[in-house]
């Protein structure tokens, strides 16, 4: 996917990052539980919950993640953002699509659940060592 261009940059970013992280449909609901800014990058917590908790583990676990107790997830979202002659645009994905970004901080690695999906794995990996990394 590309790029979405507004017209104006939002007066509230991290309310428009979360209202992007954020949606319902008859199955599940996701929405954000933490998020940090690095640079133009926004690394994000979100949270899945399933309306059946039993199909909800059943999902979670066919991609590769360890689902809780009551059959939700977390996951990263990673949003790039751009702001350009008083025009903000933004492109959104989320961590099995292997980033090319990877600084996310530890406080948000810290919050997602347990995966074995390869691209997730690797993203993460790739944020550890960006840490250990001199600035």
């Amino acid at each position: 996917m590309g790029w979405m261009i507004y017209d104006h940059t939002p007066q509230d970013i991290r309310g428009e990052i979360h209202r992007l992280c954020t949606g319902e449909s008859d199955a599940r609901r996701i929405f954000p539980i933490a998020s940090e800014q690095v640079g133009d990058v926004w690394y994000v917590a979100v949270r899945a919950e399933f309306k059946d908790a039993n199909t909800g583990r059943q999902w979670v676990a066919e991609r590769g993640y360890t689902p809780n107790q009551d059959g939700s997830y977390v996951f990263a979202a990673v949003i790039l953002t751009s702001v350009e002659n008083g025009e903000w645009g933004y492109k959104d994905m989320d961590e099995t699509c292997g980033p090319a970004v990877h600084q996310a901080p530890r406080s948000i690695l810290a919050l997602l659940s347990a995966t074995t999906h390869p691209f997730a794995v690797d993203w993460r990996a790739r944020c550890r060592a960006s840490m250990k990394q001199p600035a």
